[in-house]
């Protein structure tokens, strides 16, 4: 058949419809050949469907914009209707894309006089306003439109509003940017195709619940756990709500869509729950090492005394020296609980690094599969340091270096002497510093990892909490100190330290006198008030030569020492436990104390040793402080100091 001869027959079987059917104009349809391609259309198709390509040979959804899938379904099923019995069909409306907007237009589908061709006639009304876009009822619409948008930019949320049939009329900004869509672009098309809504936990698609507010005319929201994956691909957290607009008789003729980007909002709240379990969790620590703290009092007295007793060459008095020495690896235990409630700074003392380092690794290392070997010159500096607080860094780095080897190696830890040139980087001083190295022959760490590792929470390990390094490093940088990194995987990590050193600092001969049990006389009143704590602090004052006597409170205290004055029996020295359970505790009885003997010598005894009364005792009046847990050469010690000054 040629063109002309199809062209006649094809007009000839348009009059013959048209003549059927008066509410089809008939002057918009399109001619589809047995395979469902456009092979011919009325000349206003290409004016219509103007953002569909006009080319021939097209499939039939691809040419008129026939939108969703199930459209198209019914579309296909209704063709093969016609083409089986050879009959006109009718459709129930469908979104069709015309210029910006998708319209809901009724079809005519009727059998053509082409081997298995199809005709679809549109319906005629709603072509007619498609095609006056300039007519009075659309101008009406967009000047309200337009005083609607007005509004809405001034709305800190994403709005979105749409027809009966869920196809965007208007958008906000602040819609505009969280969707990532122009509005230009995003106006007329369905509201599930700008809006994706995936799940939280999986990413998985969420139908967009517009079609259940549509048809109950009821609103939804959700608050939490849904994404809005924009445009660019960009996922953020939302929460948002579904309202249907509602005429004077309650009937539905669109929808209004709120939703607010609420990613930073969610991760705050993440951070504030943190701090409130960081919070929770540092008063529980707090009163946990508190409390071991009392305990290692008595297991170290206990063993201290009974070590006074023994010649220092028989094989029992090494055996209870060893333990002793375990206790005092123990109240590392305790360091680390306070390390989650302390915000002060460091109790820093002179002190021998290579002992903290050399007691630590024999800690960590002791009975593993690890071997370390020391390279720690015999001659570093003294550093002025919080011996816990640096035991707690080295812990954290050793305990590391043993878990990325499970199957055995070597860790080597170098301690030298260093002059430093920092020329202001990284905030540092030009001077004398300890650095210290730890070596080790593990996994390594990921390149791309190693910029986070002293972030708080970033961790590596399936089970790890991300705090030991970010705890490290704050460490180090109240000392005023340096911490770095560098490893290569499948070689090994090496952490190095650097601690501000005094090369010309000697430890006075009163730090080698806590080594050395001194003996006295006089009258003790101590206050605490933890049973096994005064019985073997009682017993260590004994033994030492002191007579001594016990107070639970702040009240007692000062009762018996009133009693004492009375007897003409007065107490030379008081020790005040800083934290009793009940009544008043080591400041207030000092108060108290004070106001009626204010040249009372103090002692403040604590296992807190990170509070600013323990770090600043004197400037709370006290004349000197105990830390707990301590054996009966520290007690004699800090005895003799206030005593006899």
């Amino acid at each position: 058949m040629t063109e002309s001869i199809q062209e006649t027959v094809i007009t000839e079987a348009i009059h013959r419809l048209k003549a059927c059917h008066s509410s089809f104009s008939f002057d918009d349809w399109i001619l589809l050949d047995a395979d469902n391609r456009v092979v011919s259309s009325s000349p206003s198709i290409s004016v219509v469907f103007e953002r569909i390509a006009t080319s021939f040979s097209s499939p039939f959804d691809t040419f008129i914009g026939v939108e969703g899938d199930l459209a198209k379904q019914a579309i296909e099923t209704m063709i093969a209707q016609v083409r089986r019995e050879n009959t006109m069909i009718s459709s129930k409306q469908l979104l069709f894309r015309m210029k910006l907007f998708y319209q809901p237009v009724e079809i005519l589908l009727a059998p053509a006089p082409v081997a298995g061709g199809v005709f679809l006639i549109f319906e005629s009304c709603l072509l007619e306003h498609a095609r006056s876009a300039d007519g009075d009822l659309l101008q009406t619409k967009k000047v309200a439109l337009q005083q609607l948008s007005a509004t809405l930019r001034s709305i800190s949320e994403g709005v979105i509003t749409t027809n009966a049939w869920g196809i965007i009329e208007l958008m906000n900004p602040k819609a505009e940017s969280i969707t990532e869509w122009n509005a230009c672009d995003a106006i007329g098309r369905p509201l599930w195709e700008v809006i994706k809504l995936l799940n939280e936990k999986d990413d998985s698609l969420i139908q967009n619940p517009i079609h259940e507010v549509i048809n109950s005319d009821l609103p939804i929201g959700r608050e939490r756990g849904v994404l809005l994956q924009g445009a660019a691909g960009t996922k953020v957290k939302i929460s948002f709500n579904i309202s249907p607009i509602l005429d004077d008789k309650q009937a539905g003729w669109g929808v209004v869509m709120t939703f607010d980007d609420i990613t930073q909002k969610v991760r705050i709240e993440s951070e504030l729950q943190k701090i409130h379990k960081m919070d929770s969790l540092a008063m529980l620590s707090a009163g946990i090492a508190h409390d071991f703290n009392n305990f290692l009092t008595t297991i170290t007295g206990n063993l201290s005394l009974a070590r006074s007793s023994l010649d220092s060459e028989t094989p029992l008095y090494a055996i209870l020296k060893n333990a002793e020495r375990g206790t005092q690896h123990a109240k590392l235990l305790t360091d680390r609980l306070y390390s989650f409630s302390r915000t002060s700074s460091p109790l820093k003392k002179p002190t021998h690094v290579s002992t903290v380092i050399e007691d630590t690794a024999k800690f960590i290392f002791g009975g593993t599969q690890t071997q370390w070997k020391s390279e720690i010159s015999s001659k570093l500096w003294v550093c002025k340091i919080d011996e816990g607080q640096i035991s707690q860094v080295l812990n954290n780095l050793f305990i590391n270096a043993n878990q990325a080897m499970p199957d055995g190696g070597k860790v080597t830890v170098k301690a030298s002497n260093r002059q430093m040139i920092w020329n202001g980087e990284l905030g540092m001083n030009n001077g004398p510093y300890v650095e210290i190295k730890i070596i080790d022959e593990g996994c390594g760490i990921e390149s791309k990892h190693l910029d986070k590792l002293f972030e708080p929470y970033f961790t590596t390990k399936p089970r790890g909490n991300g705090l030991g390094l970010a705890s490290s490093y704050s460490i180090i940088k109240s000392h005023e100190g340096h911490i770095e990194v560098n490893s290569t995987l499948g070689v090994g990590t090496t952490f190095t330290l650097y601690l501000p050193a005094s090369p010309h600092v000697k430890l006075s001969p009163s730090k080698e006198l806590q080594n050395k049990i001194l003996y006295g006389v006089g009258r003790i009143l101590l206050m605490d008030d933890e049973e096994l704590v005064q019985d073997i602090t009682g017993q260590m004052l004994n033994h030492l030569g002191y007579t001594v006597e016990f107070a639970r409170n702040g009240k007692m205290a000062l009762e018996k020492f009133k009693e004492a004055e009375a007897k003409n029996e007065p107490f030379n020295l008081v020790i005040l436990d800083l934290s009793v359970s009940q009544g008043a505790g080591g400041i207030d009885a000092l108060k108290m104390l004070r106001d009626y003997a204010p040249n009372v010598k103090t002692i403040l005894s604590s296992g807190y040793s990170h509070r600013s009364e323990v770090r600043f005792f004197d400037q709370y009046g006290f004349n000197g402080v105990i830390i707990k847990p301590y054996n009966i050469e520290q007690l004699s010690w800090s005895i003799q100091q206030i005593i006899t000054a």
